[in-house]
């Protein structure tokens, strides 16, 4: 010790040192920097305490430099069952943490027998599930990559199939859905290959998951119906209950809303009947989103409080952003624009720090909805653009179309009615060609609003009895009440007063949405027809007629 501060002091080439000295600094390293003179003694300190085993109250710890020494000593076959031992202890942890999943890993990667490895492949799995929505996928990601090459040397396919389907899931969590294919596609074929009926079933999860948040509904359902059959076959309830919760997605994505809540009745009981946290929550938000769509705020709200509270307890911060993004929608649809804008706020900083593209697009539109909403229309067009870049980077055909909708209403508003009718044609094509009838329904609308200020209005009137239609057939009451208010601009601007009363007044009964700002508008439009056109009977007979009083 004394010989190494004064090499410090005193200079590298020996001047000033006693002779005998000398000898020991030629075989010396480097000299230790110059400020180790001041604070050895803390640094002294710290590695004495670095020596000693800690204990928090619920795990041990050494220092990693000392258990490297003290492994490093040790004959290998010791070594490698002391890493077996450690990995053991993490591994029958009730909860193991993320930084423990890991470490577990590392051990048994560094045992290095065959029957180690196989045992890290098993972990990998065991571990991506666990911590799937909740962050680390980076570290996920690479361990995942490293089991995968352990599986592949050691010829075990099962093991493969469940690494690859497991790559599958993050990478289409992530976006990255061409990637995703590649490992489902492998995982799916390995377990029919060996004939793993349940693990067959989970590959045809994800990519019925996968093909779900592209827009291919039909595709979806195929997938879904298959894996629903495989694990009727084996018995697996817990498979049963989130395939219904998909096919569920999927009769959503097609309109069909009813049918949707009926699969999403029967996942929920069986998540209850099994306690599964996760499947609830999950089932919970799928039932806020049709409520959405229904018009009945009050139980989405409700159910995404719920979903909200499980996630936030299980510790997944993908549910919860998904959730929050959920809820503002609900806040913007009441006009709630502030509450709405802080729910997407929250969820568009989650989405970001998990790298869940999907997710930040959905954040951006519902950013641009809230901004169109307070006629910000430049702030608007630039959400929905980044949005329609995200979703077209992901192949997401539906909310590519979501996407044209929004900015041709943008378009309209700023007098661009060729502009709008460009982008709701596009939409239109895209949503019949992918069989989503709610934004088939959007889209006709748009192309309605265009067609009555060119008065085009044959072809408006055409376009408006489509939507009404579909949103009739929907049972979609804002999307109804929406069409009715049309209706009325179109009957007005044709001079038929009665008949634009009469489709005002059907959309204040259908319209629940009391002290809401387009109500309240549509309301003052209703007292100035009648006061201007002397129509006190037919405001009478048509508020009776539809309930409005």
């Amino acid at each position: 010790e004394v010989v190494r501060l004064e090499r410090t002091h005193k200079g590298q080439n020996g001047e000033g040192i006693q002779p005998e000295k000398q000898d020991v600094l030629r075989h010396m390293g480097e000299a230790v920097p110059a400020e180790l003179t001041h604070t050895w003694p803390a640094a002294r300190d710290e590695l004495v305490q670095a020596s000693f085993i800690q204990f928090d109250g619920r795990v041990y710890t050494i220092h990693p430099q000392v258990r490297h020494f003290a492994l490093l000593y040790l004959p290998l076959e010791e070594r490698r069952r002391i890493h077996r031992v450690v990995a053991a202890y993490y591994l029958n942890l009730p909860q193991p943490s993320p930084e423990e999943w890991f470490v577990a890993y590392e051990h048994l990667e560094d045992a290095g027998e065959p029957a180690d490895l196989q045992e890290a492949v098993r972990l990998a799995v065991r571990a991506s599930w666990a911590m799937s929505g909740r962050g680390h996928a980076p570290a996920v990601l690479g361990m995942l990559r490293r089991a995968e090459v352990h599986a592949l040397r050691l010829g075990d396919k099962t093991g493969e199939g469940q690494i690859q389907c497991c790559l599958g899931a993050l990478l289409r969590q992530l976006g990255k859905y061409a990637e995703a294919v590649g490992c489902l596609t492998r995982s799916l074929s390995l377990h029919r290959e060996q004939n793993e009926r349940e693990e067959a079933g989970w590959a045809l999860y994800e990519l019925a998951m996968l093909c779900r948040e592209e827009g291919d509904f039909q595709q979806a359902g195929v997938y879904a119906q298959e894996a629903l059959q495989l694990f009727r076959e084996v018995g697996d309830a817990n498979g049963e209950a989130w395939m219904q919760m998909v096919i569920g997605e999927v009769s959503h994505g097609y309109g069909r809303y009813y049918e949707a809540l009926g699969h999403f009745d029967q996942s929920l009981a069986s998540f209850r009947q099994l306690h599964d946290d996760e499947g609830c929550a999950s089932t919970l938000r799928d039932c806020g989103t049709v409520y959405e769509a229904l018009g009945k705020y009050p139980k989405a709200l409700a159910d995404y409080e719920e979903a909200l509270r499980l996630y936030n307890a299980l510790g997944i911060r993908a549910g919860q952003a998904w959730t929050l993004a959920d809820q503002s929608v609900v806040y913007a649809d009441q006009g709630k624009l502030d509450k709405a804008e802080q729910a997407c706020s929250e969820a568009m900083v989650i989405f970001r720090e998990q790298g869940i593209r999907r997710g930040e697009g959905w954040a951006l539109r519902a950013m641009g909805h809230i901004a169109h909403e307070r006629h910000n229309y430049g702030h608007a067009r630039t959400y929905f653009e980044e949005a329609q870049a995200i979703f077209s980077s992901l192949g997401d055909r539906v909310d590519q179309a979501r996407m044209m909708n929004a900015l041709g209403a943008i378009s309209f508003d700023e007098d661009e009615p060729l502009a709008a009718n460009e982008y709701y044609e596009q939409a239109l094509t895209i949503a019949q060609e992918q069989g989503a009838r709610q934004v088939e329904g959007r889209a006709l609308r748009g192309l309605g609003d265009v067609a009555r200020v060119l008065h085009r209005f044959a072809d408006a009137e055409r376009s408006y009895r489509e939507a009404l239609s579909i949103a009739l057939e929907l049972d979609t009451p804002a999307e109804r009440c929406a069409v009715l208010r049309r209706q009325g601009l179109l009957s007005l601007a044709q001079k038929r007063y009665r008949e634009a009363l009469d489709c005002w007044v059907q959309a204040l009964a259908v319209d629940q949405r009391l002290g809401h700002p387009a109500r309240k508008d549509l309301e003052e439009k209703v007292e100035a027809l009648v006061a201007e056109q002397h129509l006190e009977e037919a405001y009478a007979e048509f508020s009776k007629q539809h309930g409005l009083i």
